[in-house]
């Protein structure tokens, strides 16, 4: 990302960055950029995690874990990829706007906290549909919270427009181009990148991985790019990672 910063907004230098790079980064660590530093193009791919428990667990619905949670405040244990993380944070938001704990135990990766879910290590996993999508559906999980602001396709989620709140921090993808690109080029880029995303061949691939699609013309992106950075600058402060 840095050396896309760098180099000249000619039109000829792109890159693909995610929501970690400019909104969530730039908070935790020395870096030379932030949620503004570039020009979006658009954004492209969106992950939005779910909270997943074992078919077997005593929670069928959202509101039997809230329950549960708030007679044992804290026993409730789901993996992340850690602290600060995409789901971690999306989890914080959603607790502390129930007014419950939760623990977090931090994995590798989604498929490991998937693991360890289905070996009782721990009650809960927030991953991305793509790590959990074969267990969904042989049963043997089930999705009792889906983060987004939207209708779930999972009759046993709940969402976050289900609880009134607002939305959360996706894990998008954008495409970029250095900051003070002419509008000539932009305009060139954001409508060719615009078409090639909506090829059909394109689209089957996303659905095949289990990617979401959820486009945004450059201004929007970046109206997306500056809220994802206050919300997390908000919740990683409630987490104590930053002052």
């Amino acid at each position: 990302m840095t050396k896309l910063m760098n180099s000249a907004p000619d039109g000829y230098t792109i890159g693909y960055g995610s929501v970690v790079h400019t909104s969530v980064l730039p908070h935790l660590e020395d870096v030379a950029f932030t949620h503004d530093s570039f020009q979006p193009i658009m954004k492209n791919t969106v992950g939005i995690p779910l909270l997943l428990v074992r078919e077997d667990s005593p929670w069928d619905t959202f509101e039997d874990l809230k329950k549960y949670a708030k007679e044992n405040p804290g026993k409730f244990t789901y993996s992340t990829t850690g602290p600060g993380s995409i789901s971690n944070l999306n989890m914080v938001a959603v607790t502390s706007s129930q007014g419950i704990e939760a623990t977090n135990i931090a994995y590798e990766g989604g498929a490991q906290g998937v693991t360890a879910l289905l070996g009782g290590h721990i009650d809960g996993a927030i991953v991305m549909p793509k790590d959990a999508m074969e267990h969904v559906e042989a049963g043997t999980l089930k999705v009792l919270f889906d983060f987004r602001i939207d209708e779930s396709e999972y009759d046993t989620a709940t969402t976050l427009k289900d609880l009134g709140l607002e939305p959360g921090i996706e894990a998008y993808s954008m495409i970029y181009a250095p900051k003070g690109i002419p509008d000539e080029e932009l305009t060139i880029l954001s409508e060719a990148l615009k078409k090639a995303q909506e090829d059909p061949e394109y689209l089957e691939y996303l659905e095949v991985t289990n990617q979401g699609h959820d486009y945004l013309d450059p201004e929007e992106s970046q109206e997306e790019a500056t809220r994802t950075f206050k919300l997390a600058e908000e919740l990683l402060k409630e987490i104590g990672l930053i002052e």
